[in-house]
């Protein structure tokens, strides 16, 4: 009997050892009755002394290791829970617990006695009579699952009868021993928290004999699978799995299989929604779901992807509002193609572009962006980017077959562009032509006839300059240098030709005009670089040496003009001066400089030029600060940029050039400071050459060739919103 009076850790330690045999209440003493519970034990017919009696709730279920111990306070009278019988073989429990208790006296292991359901009630006495010792019996069965074949596991089940100590656990198979059982007709529980509960109603215990408990089946909630989103994903991938009977409710342990690989990142929200992660070793098969031991009777399939690949083609142009959709195509194991796989898509700069769940691209902003499809830990970037490029109108083609020995030339005036370019005619006796198109202020195209120039000269190209009032093209003759008015409205030639007399094999030409002077330089055949404003005596503009000079371009800053050209492999620059002409200096002391590009603008001019370093080109930007060039900016851009054309319009200059396979257009501030990302005008083809940039009412002018056979070109033109 424990006494109020003795410590509370004996108290609750005693508690304890009393509740792992038989404690009718662990979880806090019930109200108690004064009147006593009392009965005697016999044993072959003589009453039995030094007996222990125990008594405990009829629907008690013994303590296993899932089962938590807890004691309340004892209420105000001792706690009774089994007593000794005296030398009669009574026994009594003062103060019992109010409810319906099992009685069981204990010899030893081999002489019981129970009493099942004895009713103690408030304030009423009971005596139950007379106990009496016999020998005991044992229990043998198994626990099964008829409605899951699948669980083949029930190590750890209990079988108990309630209310009693007795109690075992099955092996493996579910085979169960209970040893040593009081004679009597009990009810058989088994339970497992991870499988489920099952009974049997009443089994009778004989002295000295084994009852057969036959099968025990367990009623088991067996989780069911209804759908995966998505159904299919490489390793890394969070897959929501919709279901029943999840044991979220219950709180037991559950587990994600891909093929029988565990998923080690597992999520359960409810009874009816699983997240899990794909484990790294996946493999295509089914996806399992186990709660406890109890596994799912209808495993999904779940596909692994090994790897993506965007089927839609990049780089391509798109303009602001378009759409293209984008597909992907996953790889599974033994390169098997796997239908509507789960990949999520984004893009690397979401100003530029969106992209919805499904795909879909939008173009929002102009600039360029990379298009990306993910799935768990593998991803796929489009081989180019998405460029949402300001391009206004349809792409114009100047020729109808590649025609042209080499690309355009442009100039501007009232509003409108003029466009002049070389043809070749091969077997006929002059086979070089010049051909002009205008690009007027309404937008609309005229074609020019050049026919009738007189002698033209193979090389070098053509050049077109806007006058203030005209335009005026010059080319290159047999003995010199002829300059020709053309109608600021139509491009049609008018007036006589004006020439410079220069002995012939001129090797390059420019032309500019500034304030109602018109400055013509050229590179004699000598390789000097010269230059007149009266069409009757020249100046040298460059050093006396032999070295190999080319690509000649002028420009009117609104002070005066500025010549470069390159020079073996530097670009040099010069004033011009009709007298006293400054010495020309290279503008950076870059490796590989070729193609400069001059543009003049009202208190400044800028010189953009290719400048080349191993595997890398890449364009180079200064500004004249009338003293001299300010410091390079680098246009810094990843692969080979050539042939740059510069443009002023509005607040800013704008910059052409090409690279392999595309035309690309960029903006820049007055300093030469990139101000935007690149802009694609053409892409898609190996062959684009030449392009030139021009300004006009109607906004910006791209021209470009794109090389045919015997080294000809097509020539197209595209207009653009700066």
């Amino acid at each position: 009997m424990l006494d109020r009076r003795a410590p509370r850790h004996l108290i609750l330690a005693l508690l304890m050892l009393v509740g792992l045999t038989g404690c009718p209440w662990p979880w806090g003493a019930p109200p108690q009755t004064p009147a006593p519970l009392k009965g005697q034990v016999f044993l072959d017919g003589q009453p039995a002394s030094g007996v222990t009696v125990r008594a405990t709730f009829t629907n008690a279920t013994p303590f296993t290791n899932a089962t938590p111990l807890t004691v309340a306070a004892a209420s105000d009278g001792p706690i009774t829970t089994q007593v000794t019988t005296d030398d009669q073989g009574r026994f009594a429990f003062v103060n019992p617990p109010e409810g319906d208790l099992n009685l069981e006296a204990v010899k030893d292991d081999r002489r019981k006695a129970i009493l099942m359901g004895v009713a103690v009630r408030p304030n009423a006495q009971t005596d139950v009579g007379r106990l009496d010792l016999r020998p005991t019996g044992h229990i043998v069965g198994r626990v099964t699952a008829p409605n899951d074949p699948q669980v083949t596991e029930f190590t750890g089940t209990d079988v108990y009868i309630p209310g009693t100590s007795y109690v075992a656990k099955t092996d493996a198979g579910g085979n169960f021993r209970l040893i040593n059982v009081a004679a009597g007709s009990f009810r058989l529980l088994a339970e497992n928290r991870f499988l489920g509960r099952g009974e049997i109603p009443a089994l009778e215990v004989k002295p000295d004999q084994e009852a057969q408990a036959g099968a025990i089946a367990l009623t088991l909630k067996v989780p069911s699978i209804e759908r995966l989103e998505p159904s299919s994903g490489a390793p890394g991938t969070w897959v929501r799995i919709e279901g029943t009977n999840f044991g979220a409710s219950e709180g037991i342990p559950i587990v994600v299989q891909f093929n029988g690989i565990e998923a080690v990142e597992v999520v359960r929200e409810s009874n009816t929604v699983i997240r899990a992660r794909v484990p790294v070793n996946a493999t295509t098969g089914p996806l399992q779901v186990k709660v406890g031991l109890v596994p799912s009777a209808n495993p999904a399939s779940f596909q692994v992807i090994e790897r993506l690949e965007i089927e839609t083609a990049t780089p391509v142009i798109l303009r602001q509002g378009d759409t293209l959709p984008f597909k992907v195509r996953a790889i599974g194991a033994s390169e098997a193609a796997i239908s509507e796989p789960g990949v999520s898509w984004s893009t690397s700069a979401p100003a530029v572009g969106s992209i919805t769940a499904s795909g879909l691209f939008t173009a929002i902003g102009y600039g360029q962006t990379f298009v990306t499809a993910t799935s768990g830990d593998a991803s796929v970037q489009t081989s180019g980017p998405v460029y949402v490029s300001p391009l206004e109108g349809g792409l114009r083609s100047l020729t109808s077959a590649p025609v042209a020995d080499g690309g355009v030339r442009l100039a501007v005036g009232n509003g409108a562009v003029l466009a002049v370019w070389v043809t070749f005619h091969p077997g006929q006796a002059a086979p070089y032509r010049l051909a002009c198109q205008i690009l007027k202020s309404d937008g609309s195209w005229g074609i020019v006839e050049l026919a009738g120039l007189g002698a033209f000269a193979m090389h070098p190209r053509p050049v077109v300059s806007w006058t203030g009032q005209h335009f005026e093209l010059a080319f290159a003759t047999s003995d010199g240098i002829a300059v020709q008015p053309l109608n600021p409205q139509t491009g049609v030639p008018f007036g006589g030709l004006d020439t410079m007399a220069t002995g012939g094999g001129v090797k390059g030409i420019g032309l500019q005009h500034g304030d109602n002077t018109r400055l013509l330089t050229w590179i004699d055949a000598s390789n000097q670089v010269r230059g007149t404003t009266s069409l009757q005596t020249s100046v040298r503009l460059s050093a006396n040496t032999g070295t190999a000079r080319q690509s000649l371009s002028s420009a009117y800053d609104g002070s005066g003009f500025l010549v470069a050209w390159q020079e073996g492999a530097t670009v040099m620059a010069t004033r011009w001066q009709v007298t006293n002409q400054l010495e020309a200096v290279p503008i950076s002391a870059g490796p590989a400089q070729a193609n400069p590009c001059l543009l003049g603008f009202s208190g400044g001019a800028m010189l953009v030029w290719q400048e080349g370093s191993g595997a890398e080109t890449d364009l180079k930007v200064a500004r004249s600060t009338g003293s001299g060039w300010g410091t390079p900016t680098s246009l810094v851009r990843e692969g080979e940029q050539s042939h740059p054309s510069l443009m002023a319009h509005g607040d800013g200059v704008w910059v052409s050039w090409q690279e392999s396979g595309g035309v690309f257009i960029r903006k820049l501030s007055v300093q030469g400071v990139p101000v935007a990302d690149a802009y694609a005008v053409m892409v898609n083809g190996a062959a684009f050459r030449e392009p030139t940039i021009a300004s006009s009412g109607l906004g910006g002018l791209v021209t470009w060739g794109v090389l045919g056979s015997e080294g000809l070109f097509s020539l197209f033109a595209q207009r653009f919103s700066p």
